[in-house]
């Protein structure tokens, strides 16, 4: 709008004060619209009835999920943007458009799943969370065409991967109360397991 105006007639020229004010502005404008929104209601999700057959199926299908969208790598996307930022390589941020583009799936694929009631409001955060988390990293992997985006976009990975991390700990004392277990190699076990650790570390 600075700009406009100055082009159209409609304002003296711009003094460094002005561009620092609009930078800030037009900064400040990028993080809203990157900040924590929700991409999914309650009305995205299905319910069953709760108890220990529900969480158990629950377990089984959401740790398919996860297995399907999983990426093929042993670093993570903060690593490989740190390369892209330090002027190491840009090589793997193609890798991490694909670690957001598994981000986005696996938020999608979730909607399409049967929750047990005690578990939806949890659904739901840990959906947003994951959309979120798909749209940031994607974002990351805009750094050579559009760094600001990027740094803008990587400014909500903290509080979103918390955010994720607190949906999964706020799983695990449904499964906890219900006594629910898995033999070792069972579908459904390595899902477990993952809340036990998230909401140990959690807890530390």
């Amino acid at each position: 709008q600075l700009f406009t105006d100055y082009l159209t007639g409609g304002s003296k020229v711009p003094t460094e004060d002005d561009l620092l004010v609009f930078v800030d502005s037009e900064i400040d404008a990028l993080v809203n619209d990157n900040s924590a929104k929700s991409a999914y209601g309650a009305n995205n999700v299905s319910t069953v009835p709760g108890g220990a057959d529900a969480l158990r199926a629950y377990a089984v299908v959401f740790e398919r999920i996860i297995a399907e969208n999983s990426t093929d790598t042993d670093r993570s996307e903060l690593e490989y943007f740190a390369d892209a930022v330090h002027g190491r390589s840009t090589d793997g941020l193609e890798t991490v458009r694909t670690i957001g583009k598994a981000y986005t799936s696996t938020a999608k694929a979730l909607t399409g799943i049967s929750v047990p009631t005690e578990l939806r409001a949890t659904h739901v955060r840990i959906v947003n969370a994951l959309s979120r988390m798909g749209t940031i990293v994607t974002n990351m992997a805009e750094f050579e065409k559009d760094p600001l985006l990027s740094f803008v976009s990587i400014s909500s990975y903290e509080a979103t991967i918390t955010d994720l991390a607190e949906g999964f700990e706020a799983l695990y004392p449904s499964y906890a109360s219900a006594n629910i277990s898995f033999n070792q190699g069972e579908a459904g076990a390595s899902f477990l397991l993952m809340l036990q650790i998230i909401a140990s570390q959690m807890q530390n």
